[in-house]
């Protein structure tokens, strides 16, 4: 007949504890871990923080990184919108008669609340809110940028100033 120990040994430290005794507590670290686990997906699902952290949308953006800016000021209310093929649009003024914006290498959009992060995941415009920015008109040979169609006129943003 086999004789069984009544401490069940964990790596290389012997706990004094009945089979009954551990299951009981593994049954409790389950219950922790499945709670735990539970509010993990609930909190990434539900969005959990205010920063944007809904749907990421590609935007027009520069094909490439790069240190030259146009001066140019514009400042007004920044609009939006997504797209079903999953891009979205940034314009300044009416749908018809505003400039359709163009942002730096890297930068993307994200929903809740629709807005635009730098290459770095700093939020720097919010549809609805007022924005200055530095940048310039873009070349007339552009007729159209990705996420926006039915615009004339293309803003190449060089740098938010303010959002507010």
């Amino acid at each position: 007949m086999c004789h069984q120990d009544p401490n069940i040994a964990i790596g290389w430290h012997a706990l004094p504890m009945r089979r009954d005794e551990l299951s009981s507590r593994l049954d409790r670290m389950r219950t922790t871990a499945l709670g735990i686990v539970s509010a993990a997906v609930l909190i990434v699902s539900c969005g959990g923080a205010s920063t944007g952290t809904g749907a990421t949308y590609r935007i027009a953006t520069a094909s490439a990184r790069s240190d030259f800016m146009n001066l140019a000021r514009a400042d007004g209310v920044i609009q939006g919108q997504t797209n079903s093929d999953g891009t979205a649009c940034f314009w300044l003024g009416t749908s018809s008669a505003g400039a359709a914006l163009s942002w730096p290498y890297g930068y993307s959009a994200r929903a809740n609340p629709l807005a635009v992060y730098d290459d770095s995941g700093n939020r720097v415009a919010v549809v609805g809110h007022r924005v200055t920015m530095g940048g310039g008109l873009m070349p007339d040979s552009v007729h159209s940028i990705t996420g926006c169609s039915g615009f004339t006129q293309f803003w190449g943003v060089g740098q938010v100033v303010s959002d507010n």
